[in-house]
């Protein structure tokens, strides 16, 4: 049989070949040298735009395209850029020879000693650039500008023989030596993966940096300008902790300090507000006894609010270390994970004498073989608390038998999701589908009630956390639980139009069309069918009304999310789409205006559009590919509506 298809294959190869004989023969060079577009990017103000074309083996390539002047500028090797949220600064890493990579590989040169990336600031307005060797990662704020953060690899120590001292010109440093100011002679730290290298906090229009010294972990605040710093420490007067660098104000400050481990630094949205893991045990214990700190503005230290010599936790329950703290979007939550103390291996037995048996039975819930597929992951799952931080309350939300749950508002909300598949494990494993009971559980007192149970789809909650809603395959339609009324609804029944795919052909329930998303305050849902979008009363008041009405002409209409922090969709604004044309299979792009009209941009019978292209974040600017069988999937920039595209690219 496999004679007989290489045979086929190559015939057809032959026959295709001879048909156009201009055409060139492809071979393993125009595979691996063959680019795809990654990682493209527009700038807020829709004037420049970022991608890099890939090969398979090879370098990268980074464009760097200028919309006003029409010019692109080129960078071999360049990977990983940003734009800076004001559209003043590119910053990217240029990555070492590939070539040279794979000759030092096969002379098994130590990673330590292999090249490293060169960190490139590019200054748009004047178009300088500056290099910066030795740097293994940075990160740019993503609502504020003005500022880069780079970490740097570990450099070779220097023989000094010089008193060590703190070099304070560099970085306002807390005040820590007020009962000894006498220099002391030190032995010299050493720069490594335990000790931490150096983090440069870089002002971008000024060109001045802070660098602050042994750095293991950094994250930069989303909204807030403050950076937070773990650091091992110098020497005395610099000593292990946490460490808050503000951008406004250029000052290093201490929040936590003292000798230790600290893991998952995190910040509120706005960066007023730091939570991360402690760990202050000497004894080097399996298992860490973690504490969670917290620390807000005001604080001059951050406090241990949770750790296993309180009686917050239950018994024989620790604070994990995988259970990432998060602030809810409000900032007046704080979740984070807790797990039972783990059955550790009695380290002091025999090798020999370790049974190393799995007895297998029919009436195991889930089959050993899916059990040791799922054993990291089981190892690693924690049961969600959350920290009211007004009245410093604790609630356990997830215990044993409601273990996963699902946040509502992005964690503001009163109430949070659980769901737990216990029950149903053994029949999952014959049926294949994976059934839950659904719990409603208050966010302030940890009260659980079931409002659903045996429920087959995914759960989730509408953006306000007014509703639960799913899509059951069995039952193929759309469920939705208004949380203040306590009423599960059938949202939709399948009579008028079929929310369930239509054309499905395999032995399993058809799944749904999917949605374009909810409306302000969870007034509607928009669900779509095979052709339209239909907005729909959760509370089942209202009819169900069509949109966009393509079904008659076999036009396939999808919503295109083309701001990336939209929660909720609003219908008195146009509604950018996606076509799709079942008869043609041409594709393209059309309004949804706020009279209820579709008014199409382009429709191309020859081509496919991008479904979900980017805009720029302040400007009516649209960055799409469109493709077919004999044009590659290169960029095109737009403004808004559709007018004069320009291509852009020329990967291939």
């Amino acid at each position: 049989m496999k004679y007989l298809l290489t045979v086929c294959g190559c015939l057809m190869a032959f026959l295709l070949i001879g048909q156009n004989p201009t055409k060139k023969t492809l071979g393993h060079a125009e595979l691996v040298s063959w680019n795809r577009i990654q990682k493209s990017d527009i700038s807020n103000n829709g004037n420049w735009i970022t991608y890099q074309l890939t090969p398979e083996e090879g370098n990268a390539i980074l464009k760097i395209y200028d919309a006003k002047l029409g010019e692109t500028t080129t960078f071999e090797r360049g990977e990983n850029a940003k734009i800076s949220e004001d559209n003043q600064f590119i910053v990217f890493h240029l990555t070492a020879d590939w070539d040279s990579l794979r000759m030092l590989k096969r002379k098994k040169v130590k990673k330590e000693d292999m090249p490293k990336d060169t960190l490139v600031i590019y200054n748009l307005t004047t178009r300088q650039l500056e290099k910066i060797p030795s740097v293994k990662s940075f990160k740019m704020p993503e609502k504020w500008s003005g500022w880069v953060v780079y970490h740097k690899e570990i450099e070779k120590p220097v023989k000094d023989t010089a008193t060590a001292t703190v070099d304070t010109t560099q970085v306002n440093l807390p005040d820590t030596s007020a009962t000894n100011t006498k220099k002391k002679r030190e032995k010299t730290k050493k720069e490594s993966k335990k000790t931490g290298t150096k983090l440069v906090i870089r002002n971008l229009t000024s060109g001045e940096e802070n660098v602050v010294e042994f750095v293991k972990d950094y994250i930069v605040s989303k909204e807030g300008k403050r950076i937070l710093i773990h650091s091992t420490g110098k020497d005395s007067l610099w000593t292990e902790g946490v460490y808050l660098f503000d951008c406004q104000s250029a000052v290093l400050s201490n929040i936590y300090n003292q000798k230790g481990e600290y893991h998952n630094l995190t910040f509120d949205e706005k960066g007023l507000q730091a939570a991360f893991h402690v760990n202050l045990d000497t004894t080097k214990a399996i298992v860490p006894p973690l504490g969670l700190a917290y620390w807000k503005t005001g604080m001059e230290q951050a406090r241990i609010m949770v750790d296993t010599s309180n009686n917050v936790l239950p018994d024989d329950w620790i604070i994990s270390e995988n259970g990432k703290p998060k602030f809810s979007e409000n900032g007046k939550q704080l979740y984070f994970g807790i797990a039972p103390t783990p059955i550790l291996q009695d380290t002091a037995a025999l090798e020999e004498d370790i049974v190393q048996v799995e007895v297998w039975a029919y009436q195991d819930a889930v089959l050993h073989t899916r059990q040791n597929n799922q054993l990291k992951d089981d190892q690693k799952r924690t049961y969600e608390v959350v920290w009211q931080i007004g009245t410093e309350k604790m609630v356990q939300l997830a215990n044993l038998n409601v273990p996963d749950i699902r946040l509502a508002d992005e964690g503001n909300a009163e109430y949070v999701l659980g769901y737990d598949e216990i029950p149903y494990a053994r029949v999952s494993s014959w049926e294949g589908i994976n059934r839950k009971d659904l719990f409603l559980i208050n966010n302030q007192s940890g009260e659980q009630k079931m409002i659903a149970k045996g429920i087959e789809g995914s759960t989730v909650f509408s953006p306000k956390g007014a509703f639960i809603y799913w899509y059951n395959e069995i039952d193929t339609a759309w469920f939705a639980f208004d949380i203040k009324g306590q009423k599960l609804r059938q949202i939709t029944d399948n009579q008028s139009v079929a929310y369930y795919n239509e054309i499905h052909d395999t032995p399993s329930h058809p799944w749904p069309y999917g949605i374009a998303g909810w409306t302000e305050n969870d007034r509607y849902i928009l669900i779509n069918d095979r052709f339209d979008i239909w907005k729909i009363d959760p509370t089942g008041q209202e009819k169900a009304v069509n949109l966009t009405n393509g079904r008659a002409n076999q036009l396939r209409y999808r919503y295109i999310r083309l701001d990336e922090e939209e929660r909720n969709i609003d219908l008195s604004k146009p509604l950018f789409l996606h076509i799709f044309d079942e008869k043609t299979k041409g594709s393209g792009y059309a309004i949804l205006t706020k009279n209820g009209a579709v008014e199409t941009l382009v429709l191309a019978e020859d081509f496919r559009y991008q479904s979900n292209p980017k805009k720029a974040r302040d400007a009516d600017k649209l960055l799409f590919t469109k493709e077919n069988f004999q044009t590659f999937p290169d960029l095109y920039l737009s403004d808004l509506p559709i007018t004069n595209p320009r291509k852009i690219s020329n990967a291939n």
